[in-house]
């Protein structure tokens, strides 16, 4: 059974996507965050199938930078992989094809625009966290990238400090 998330609006103005559900459809996983919030004032914005991600490793390979700061060498990290086609199609939905002009205007349009941005940003996020995790590199961490390549390649760079020899001698 697929997995559902439902992004939805709370009454504070704050978008949440928490609500996540194993449903055979789009209605039940609504249904089941109506029973699940019944208590609570929200407006539904979307229903998300979650993609099955998965990669192919293709290449991966590293070197130490001891040339950008003189006291200070970095990692770098390289790995290429290959999206299977659901992957990719999650990919693309996670890029922004409208803008605000296509919403009407004043405060409505402005909600609406808000959003989308919102629903991109969240497929964005976890889509990024779901090829990070794949890879055994932690989500969290600062310095880490994913590239577009080409077609269905996707290049992840992580960059981290291997050492420091600018201490203080206070």
């Amino acid at each position: 059974m697929p997995n559902f998330t439902v992004i939805h609006k709370m009454e504070s103005g704050k978008i949440k996507d928490d609500a996540r559900f194993t449903c055979e459809s789009p209605a039940a996983a609504r249904t089941a965050c109506r029973e699940c919030y019944r208590h609570t004032k929200y407006k539904i914005i979307d229903v998300i199938e979650e993609p099955v991600i998965a990669v192919e490793v293709i290449a991966k390979g590293s070197f130490l930078d001891t040339k950008t700061y003189a006291e200070s060498g970095f990692i770098v990290e390289t790995t290429t992989v290959r999206a299977n086609s659901e992957t990719l199609m999650a990919w693309h939905d996670t890029k922004l094809i409208n803008c605000r002009n296509v919403y009407q205007d004043g405060i409505e349009g402005d909600d609406e625009w808000t959003t989308y941005q919102a629903g991109k940003e969240y497929k964005a996020k976890h889509w990024r966290e779901a090829i990070l995790k794949l890879l055994n590199i932690d989500p969290a961490l600062d310095g880490t990238t994913i590239h577009h390549a080409l077609a269905e390649v996707f290049t992840v760079v992580r960059i981290w400090e291997a050492y420091n020899n600018s201490a203080d001698t206070d």
